[in-house]
């Protein structure tokens, strides 16, 4: 009967020795077997962990490096996050809510009782109401408040002369501005004028001192009677302007001197 032929493991055990090579089967082979099996398992071990090591090795440079460059993103496997999202239970507390604001209401219109009426009076040497220059003359109206609130005037007075008989005599024409006062040219929106009490706004009722055509005199008036903007009862005035072409009145203007011209 032939004998077994030795595993190659075995020849190559023995090559190098002079002894015989025990028979297969026998306890000193079974010996070697486990010794060669052992070898295997450790080799093998050393392997798995060199390369943990050097995986290790490697993140632990990457993340060295990056932290000199600043918060650059590293790509390193990583398990996902298998954690819930946490999620924020929903507020039940009723919407706050802002009371609506109110826009600044502006002053009411002066009514009538609240102004008193008045012509300007200048000093020496004039010394008198009436003004004058290259053959026209004017009076400036004064209208103040005499109320304890604050009120807006605008627009133009009612003007009528007061004849030497006492009785009124045509009515003076709303103009932007004149000779003397009123508006700047070219202007014709309506000053709106904020009076608190004891302020006073004013307008100029402007004439011509010169006669017309063939005529050697003007007619002669004794005063003045105004009707604020806004109405009320009309007032007498002790002044008046020349009226030998008719009277011109300018809208009211802040202050005393019944023209907005700077």
């Amino acid at each position: 009967m032939n004998e077994p032929e030795q595993p190659g493991w075995l020849r190559e055990r023995f090559a190098d020795s002079d002894a015989l090579l025990p028979p297969v089967g026998s306890p000193q082979v079974d010996e070697l077997r486990r010794r060669a099996r052992r070898r295997r398992s450790r080799r093998r071990a050393g392997s798995a962990a060199l390369g943990t090591a050097g995986v290790a090795a490697l993140v632990t440079a990457v993340l060295v490096l990056g932290a000199g460059r600043g918060p650059s993103k590293v790509d390193v496997a990583s398990p996902p996050n298998l954690r819930s999202p946490t999620t924020s239970a929903p507020s039940l507390s009723a919407p706050t809510t802002s009371a609506p604001t109110s826009a600044a209401t502006a002053p009411p219109a002066c009514r009538p009782g609240q102004l008193s009426v008045r012509e300007r009076r200048y000093p020496q040497p004039t010394g008198g109401y009436v003004i004058s220059g290259l053959g026209n003359s004017a009076v400036v109206v004064l209208f103040e408040n005499d109320s304890s609130g604050t009120c807006e005037l605008s627009g133009y007075p009612a003007v009528s002369g007061v004849g030497s008989s006492g009785a009124a005599v045509g009515k003076a024409t709303p103009s932007p501005g004149g000779y003397l006062g009123g508006l700047p040219v070219g202007d014709t929106k309506l000053p709106v004028v904020r009076l608190r009490p004891g302020a006073s706004a004013s307008a100029m009722v402007e004439g011509t001192d010169n006669p017309q055509g063939s005529a050697t005199s003007c007619p002669t008036l004794s005063g003045l009677e105004v009707t604020p903007p806004g109405g009320g009862v009309p007032v007498r005035l002790p002044a008046a302007p020349g009226d030998c072409n008719g009277l011109e009145v300018h809208p009211v203007v802040p202050g005393d001197t019944g023209t907005d011209r700077g």
